[in-house]
């Protein structure tokens, strides 16, 4: 199996101004592909695209990355997901753990 180079979905690291954390972005474009001068969050929120700052901080936005991952690699996200539902499957007709009393 060959690996292909993926773009990648969420192609900016903006800080919104006055944020403590970094997110993944991209530009928001009308049906006609023109761009609105908005950015689309990959956590869910938009933002204008001249409300950003400069300076990056440390801090990634989880959701961002997580919904980044997601979308660069979706087979592997699938796949993980189909492990988890298998074992929580196999959890369900097992019997609860005993605690100390």
């Amino acid at each position: 199996m060959t690996a292909t180079a993926v773009a990648d979905p969420w192609p900016l690291v903006v800080r919104v101004t006055g944020g403590r954390i970094n997110h993944r972005a991209r530009p928001r474009v009308t049906r006609a592909g023109r761009p609105t001068g908005w950015l689309d969050l990959a956590c869910g929120g938009s933002c204008l695209a001249s409300a950003m700052d400069n300076d990056l901080r440390e801090a990634e936005c989880a959701r961002c990355a997580e919904r980044a991952g997601r979308d660069r690699d979706p087979e592997r996200w699938r796949t993980a997901a189909a492990e988890r539902r298998a074992q929580q499957a196999a959890d369900r007709g097992q019997h609860p753990l005993l605690f100390a009393v």
